[in-house]
Parts: structure tokens; C-alpha cells; sequence
């Protein structure tokens, strides 16, 4: 069998991660398989030798997408995300052209307000061969926003290949070499900055967290458009010698053994790969309760979940866990048990493998197995619990 993948690009982001290791996991199973990055930065993800960059004009790029699609002549081709799908449009309309999973990774951003890009995106969405959703939430999105028909979405959580994310350092080996105290308490923020993670709040957090508690560090991990505004903010609030900016990191599974917690302030989200890294190394996610973050995160047992937009209150759940290690090592462990029970990458490749073969031999009757979220019992969700 024949996969190509098309990406945004190979930085060190949720969705390239996730397709980096869904990739590795068909790898294990012995399908071919090649990659298009549409933009690439130097020292990022390395997708393999069969890796190409779609570099030059905008039309030149696409072109030469079109051309790899019909020279090399895949079984499918799967868009990881919005941009890649538009990238696709030739292929979902050319006569003769291989079915195209598009993987919807998050929920609508904020720019797609306008009726009428949605009308485009929505009809786009409706031509691809399969449409895979990450989370519950961005299915119904997908039903109530862009007239997906619910019974034509596959059900496939972001996965983790658990291998990726083990630790190679101890934490006070980790401190040490970021200069903190081997008592100290951290907190760890990882993702991009932009608007749609919201890193300015973690200054308003933080400044809660820091009065309370004199011995607590956050530390940024990532890079993006904002990183000057909260560098400043940092700043105006004297924060400086109490949150660390890191840039963008390749020892994420480190800093977050070495953390007490993870937040994450985001204004919305898919299924995060960074909350499933965090349970998996047995460290409590304080989030706000928005898009498939609940999915992931189970209030209360897992981690911990605030309202929306609610900075004292996420600033009062954080505060909770750092004062209470027993209970924090206890969610900890719940985390680890729910994460690599439902989002290793072993089961989620094995779906995607099906859904695959169930594409490529489109003309022979559908097979009896069924996708998590048409087969399923509709009064259960995708981690089995009532609804």
C-alpha cells in the first residue's frame, strides 16, 4: 500500500508530531509511504529520506504536489489539517484521482468566521474520500458548521507513540542544566505562541501562582508571533527571574518529568498531543475545559479543568496541585492509565491502516468493522463512558 501524506510543514507543532508518529507506526506495518511538507525550517521534524519540500511559488508548489500525486501514483492521500487540504483541491476534483483523507485536526479558527469560506471549506471538506475527526467535539463541528454527513466521519483520536516520550534524564539532572533549583516547583507551558494558545494569559497565572508560592518556575517551551508581546509582559509584571522563554525545544519529554504540572491556556484546542504526553508521563494537565480537551483530560480524576477564559480560576486549580503533591502524583497516575489506554499510537494506526484498505478496495462491499464514531453505541463516547 501506498500513503502519501501532506503536512503544513516540519516544525516541532501538535499536528506534524502526531503525523511524524503515525507515520513511524505504518512504517512498522510495512506501508509505503512518502511526505510533502509545504513550508520547512531548518532543524525541525525529520520525516525521512522519501520527504519532499513543496518549495518556491505558491502555484509552482502545488503543481509539484500534483505531479508527485500522479507520478508516484499513491493508494491515498491523507491532508494532515486545513492548509494541506487546500493544497489537494486539484486532486479532489481531478478524474481518476486517489482518495484523499482529510484529518481534521482542531476546531474552526477565528478567521473562518465568514459564511462564505465556510461554504468553501465545507465543500472541499465533503469531496474527500474520508474524513477523520480528532475529537468528538470537532465532529459535531464538522456536522453543525460544514453539513459533514455524521455517518461519513471517522473517529480517530490524536495518538502518542509512548516510545517517543520517555525521559532520558532525571529530573534534577534537567533542573540542573537550567539552572533552578532541584527543590523548585515547575510548571511547564508548552506549545506555540500564538493567539490561539493564548500565552499572554500565563503572565496573569503566573503572577497569581508566584505571590502564593515562592519557590514555583514556569517555563515556555515553544516559539511562534507572540513570543515578543509576552517577553514584554513577562517583563512589565517583574516576572523575569520566574518564567524562562526556552524557544522551541527537542527534549519536551524532559522538561515535562521535570515539571510538577502542565498548563495550558489555550483558547481552543483538537485533542492536544502535549496533554497526552503529560498523562503519559504521569503529570496532571490544568487546562481550560475548551474543545477535545475534556475528551483528554477527565476533571477531577486526571487533571484538572477550568471555565473558559476563567484566569483565576485556572490560576486556583494550578495553585491546587502544587500544594497538594500527593494528590497531583494520584492524578498523575490516572493520567498515565487513561493515555496510553486510549490514545497509543498502536491502536491509532491500526485504524487508520483499516481505513485505508477500506478506500483502496472502495468497490468491494464496506467491511463489517466499523469506525469508532459510526459504530460504536451512540449513547457512549469515544472513551466508552456514558454520555
Amino acid at each position: 500500500m501506498r500513503v502519501l501524506h501532506v503536512v503544513a510543514s516540519n516544525q516541532m507543532r501538535g499536528a506534524e508530531i502526531s503525523a511524524l508518529d503515525l507515520i513511524g507506526e505504518l512504517n512498522r506495518r510495512g506501508v509505503e509511504q512518502r511526505v510533502a511538507t509545504i513550508r520547512r525550517v531548518p532543524d525541525g521534524l525529520d520525516y525521512g529520506p522519501q520527504s519532499v519540500s513543496l518549495t518556491g511559488s505558491r502555484a509552482g508548489s502545488m503543481a509539484r504536489l500534483h505531479r508527485l500525486v500522479r507520478n508516484w501514483r499513491p493508494d491515498v492521500v491523507q491532508a494532515h489539517g486545513g492548509e494541506p487540504l487546500k493544497w489537494l483541491a486539484g486532486t479532489l476534483f481531478g478524474p481518476g484521482a486517489p482518495p484523499v483523507v482529510y484529518r481534521r485536526i482542531g476546531m474552526t479558527p477565528s478567521w473562518m468566521a465568514g459564511s462564505l469560506r465556510k461554504r468553501g471549506y465545507g465543500f472541499m471538506i465533503r469531496r474527500a474520500g474520508a474524513v477523520v475527526a480528532v475529537a468528538e467535539a470537532a465532529a459535531r463541528q464538522l456536522v453543525d458548521e460544514f453539513g459533514v454527513p455524521s455517518s461519513s466521519i471517522e473517529l480517530i483520536g490524536n495518538a502518542v507513540d509512548e516510545r517517543r516520550v520517555r525521559s532520558s534524564a532525571e529530573p534534577r539532572e534537567v533542573k540542573r542544566r537550567l539552572h533552578l533549583d532541584e527543590d523548585a516547583r515547575v510548571v511547564l507551558f508548552a506549545g506555540a505562541l500564538t493567539d490561539e494558545k493564548n500565552p499572554l494569559e500565563l503572565v496573569e497565572i503566573a503572577t497569581r501562582a508566584c505571590g502564593a508560592l515562592p519557590d514555583v518556575t514556569f517555563l515556555v517551551a515553544g516559539d511562534g508571533p507572540l513570543r515578543d508581546d509576552l517577553a514584554a509582559a513577562i517583563a512589565l509584571a517583574g516576572l523575569g527571574n520566574r518564567i524562562g522563554l526556552l524557544g522551541s525545544r527537542t527534549d519536551l519529554p524532559d522538561l515535562i518529568r521535570a515539571c510538577a504540572a502542565v498548563i495550558m491556556t489555550s483558547r481552543t484546542e483538537g485533542i492536544p498531543g502535549v496533554a497526552i504526553e503529560a498523562g503519559m508521563a504521569r503529570r496532571p494537565v490544568v487546562a481550560y475545559a475548551v474543545g477535545g480537551l475534556p475528551e483528554v483530560v477527565a476533571h477531577g480524576r486526571t487533571g484538572l479543568l477550568a471555565p473558559a477564559g476563567d484566569a483565576p480560576a485556572l490560576a486556583d486549580l494550578l495553585l491546587q496541585v502544587l500544594n497538594d503533591p500527593t494528590g497531583a502524583e494520584l492524578l498523575g497516575e490516572k493520567a498515565q492509565a487513561r493515555c496510553l489506554e486510549l490514545y497509543g499510537i498502536e491502536a491509532s494506526g491500526q485504524l487508520f491502516f483499516d481505513l485505508y484498505n477500506r478506500l483502496r478496495g472502495a468497490h468491494h462491499p464496506r467491511e463489517t468493522q466499523r469506525s469508532p464514531l459510526t459504530g460504536r453505541d451512540h449513547d457512549t463516547t469515544l472513551t466508552g463512558e456514558p454520555r
